[in-house]
């Protein structure tokens, strides 16, 4: 791993467990620091992390150009706040319209609108 806070990428999580952080964060928008964001919201409830060991949990990423994390000073000062902050930000708090639902035989569509960043975000 690049650094243990790394649990982008694949990271799976029991629902009480998700809901215990409170999901996501809703202040990330754009591309990165939003899964460290729930590294330390999963540090600060002190559930364990775990990993397989490689032979058992490996993946490979799929090509794709990488973009660099936009406003990165915000999102460090995001991350130094992310242990306090799951108790007001995440599914709590998030706010979103529902436009379609589609039943398919072995699962559901549900297309949701979460509006647009707020314009000093990115």
């Amino acid at each position: 791993l690049a650094y243990e806070e790394l649990i982008g990428g694949v990271l799976t999580l029991k629902t009480d467990h998700f809901l215990m952080v409170n999901g996501y964060s809703n202040l990330y928008w754009g591309w990165g620091a939003e899964d460290d964001d729930m590294y330390y919201r999963l540090k600060a409830v002190s559930l364990k992390i775990t990993r397989p060991p490689s032979f058992i949990g490996r993946y490979r990423m799929l090509q794709h150009t990488k973009r660099e994390p936009t406003a990165w000073n915000k999102r460090k000062k995001l991350l130094h706040s992310a242990a306090k902050r799951y108790l007001w930000d995440g599914v709590s708090s998030v706010k979103y319209n529902v436009t379609n639902v589609t039943a398919y035989p072995l699962f559901t569509h549900i297309l949701v609108d979460v509006g647009s960043p707020p314009p000093d975000s990115s």
